[in-house]
C-alpha cells in the first residue's frame, strides 16, 4: 500500500510498492478506484444480487464438529450457478446472497475439512452446519518417496493446464480497513465487476468497474492518503497465474523447501503442505504452499514475514534514532492468504486477505498503522463475457472517488452480516469518534 503525504512541503514517504518478494513486501498499494456509472440495469441487478447491506439477511453458522467452534473462511459454492460466498470469521454466511428461489446445491469446503454438500429447496433453514475436521498427517511412505522441491517444480510446470486463462468476468467485493494505534479510523467497501484477459498465458490483465461503494469518515491523525487499489490487488494476488515469487522456478534457490504433511481429501487425492523458508539471513518472507496431489495444482498460499528480522533491519538502518523532523517509517509485520477455487476442472482466483503494519514517523509525531484488504470473488462468469472498462483513476485515493459511486447512506452492524468481529469493532470505534467530533 502507498501511504502518501498530502503536505507538499515535506518529502513524501518512499514508494511502498510490491517488492519482488511479493504480497508480503513492504506495504503494497491499497485502495481503489473511481467510476462513472455502469449500465443501470446491470448495476441494479448485480448490486441487488451481491451487496451485503441492501437487505437484512439472516445467517447460517458453520461449526467444527470436534471443538464446536465457528469455522471461518469456508467456501460456500452453488454448483448450479457457479456462484459462491464465504463464511466470515464467526463462521456466518447467508444463502440469500445467491438471489434465487430455485433449488440450490451448496458445496461447503475448506482446506483441512471434509467437503459437505447440501441440497436446498426454496428458503434455507436457519440452522447450523457442521464440518468434520482433518489433520495434517506425516505419512512415512510419502516421506521416503517425496521430494517437496520436485513436487513444487512439477506444480509450477502444470500451471498452464490447471488454471483458467480464457477471458471471463470475476464478480465480488473488496473491503479495506485501517487502524491507527490499534483503533479503527477508516473502513471502505465496494462491489465490483471485473474482466480477466490473457495473451499467450503470460501477459494477464484485469479491468475493474466498481458498481457500488460505501465508506466511513477517515479519522487518521496524520495527513496521509492510502493509494493503490483493488485492480492492483487482483493482479498481484493472482500469484500463480502471474508465476510470481516462488512460482518462478529460478527463484526457488532462495528458499529451503520442506514437506510439512498431507491432508487427505478423498480416497484418491489429498493436499500436500510445503514450507518455504529463506535460505539466507536477510530473507524475511516465509510461505506455506498447498498443492492438490492428483493434478499438482496450487490451491492455497499463506505468506508472512519474520518480525524479528524486520525489527533487526529497522535497528540496523537507524530507524529508532530518527531526527525529529525526519519523515520515515518502520515496517513491522505482514501476512497474506490467497486461495484458488476449482470450477469445471480449472482453477480460478477466489479469495485474498492481506494485511501489514507500519510505524510512521512525521515531524514529532509517530503512529502505528495497520491496513487490511480483503477480496472475495463470488462469481466467475465464463460465458457471455462482458467487456469491462475500469472506471476509476488508478493510483489515486479511493475515498475521494467514491463520491461518484452509488452508495448506501446508512452503515451499521445490522447491515454488515459478513463483517468479522474485528471489523465490527472498527466500525463502532469510527462511529463513536465521529459523534464525539461533532
Amino acid at each position: 500500500m502507498n501511504l502518501k503525504l498530502r503536505k507538499p512541503q515535506l518529502n513524501t514517504l518512499p514508494n511502498f510498492r510490491f517488492y519482488s518478494e511479493g504480497l508480503c513486501g513492504p506495504p503494497f498499494n491499497l485502495t481503489l478506484l473511481l467510476c462513472k456509472f455502469f449500465n443501470k440495469m446491470i448495476n441494479r441487478f448485480l448490486t441487488l444480487f451481491f451487496f451485503l447491506g441492501i437487505c437484512s439477511l439472516y445467517s447460517q453458522i458453520v461449526y467444527d464438529t470436534i471443538n464446536t467452534e465457528p469455522v471461518a473462511l469456508v467456501d460456500i459454492f452453488n454448483k448450479e450457478t457457479n456462484e459462491g460466498t464465504i463464511s466470515n470469521d464467526d463462521g456466518k454466511f447467508s444463502v440469500e446472497v445467491f438471489n434465487t428461489k430455485k433449488k440450490l446445491s451448496l458445496q461447503l469446503s475448506k482446506l483441512g475439512y471434509e467437503t459437505k454438500t447440501i441440497e436446498v429447496i426454496s428458503e434455507f433453514l436457519r440452522d447450523t452446519i457442521y464440518l468434520i475436521p482433518k489433520e495434517i498427517v506425516l505419512d512415512e511412505v510419502v516421506l521416503r518417496n517425496f521430494s517437496p522441491k520436485d513436487t513444487l517444480i512439477k506444480a509450477i510446470k502444470n500451471i498452464d493446464k490447471n488454471y483458467f486463462y480464457e477471458n471471463y468476468n470475476p464478480f465480488g467485493f473488496y473491503r479495506e480497513s485501517l487502524k491507527e494505534d490499534n483503533s479503527g479510523v477508516s473502513l471502505i467497501e465496494v462491489s465490483f465487476l471485473s474482466q480477466f484477459s490473457s495473451k499467450n498465458k503470460e501477459d494477464i490483465s484485469y479491468d475493474v468497474e466498481i458498481l457500488q461503494g460505501r465508506q466511513t469518515k477517515n479519522l487518521m491523525s496524520m495527513d496521509f492518503e492510502i493509494v493503490g487499489g483493488m485492480l492492483q490487488i487482483l493482479y498481484l494476488s493472482d500469484l500463480v497465474r502471474q508465476k510470481n515469487l516462488f512460482f518462478d522456478i529460478k527463484n526457488l534457490e532462495e528458499y529451503n523447501i520442506s514437506y510439512e504433511g498431507y491432508i487427505p481429501e478423498t480416497e484418491s487425492e489429498g493436499v500436500y503442505s510445503i514450507f518455504l523458508r529463506p535460505s539466507n539471513q536477510k530473507g524475511t518472507l516465509n510461505a506455506k504452499i498447498y498443492i492438490e496431489s492428483e493434478n499438482l495444482a496450487i490451491v492455497q498460499i499463506e505468506l508472512w514475514r519474520d518480525e524479528n528480522k524486520l525489527r533487526k533491519m529497522a535497528i540496523d538502518e537507524g530507524i529508532e534514532n530518527f531526527e525529529p523532523r525526519e519523515t520515515t517509517s518502520f515496517f513491522m509485520n505482514s501476512y497474506s492468504t490467497v486461495r484458488y477455487k476449482k470450477i469445471n476442472n480449472k482453477y480460478f482466483l477466489s479469495f485474498s486477505d492481506i494485511a501489514n503494519t507500519r510505524r510512521i514517523f512525521l515531524e514529532e509525531e509517530n503512529h502505528e498503522y495497520e491496513i487490511n484488504a480483503k477480496l472475495i470473488i463470488t462469481n466467475n462468469q465464463t460465458v457471455n463475457v462482458k467487456s469491462v472498462k475500469s472506471n476509476y483513476k488508478f493510483g489515486s485515493n479511493l475515498s475521494s472517488q467514491l463520491e461518484m459511486i452509488p452508495k448506501l447512506k446508512h452503515w451499521d452492524e445490522s447491515s454488515a452480516l459478513y463483517f468479522t468481529e474485528n471489523e465490527k469493532k472498527i466500525l463502532r470505534e469510527i462511529t463513536k469518534k465521529s459523534v464525539h467530533r461533532h
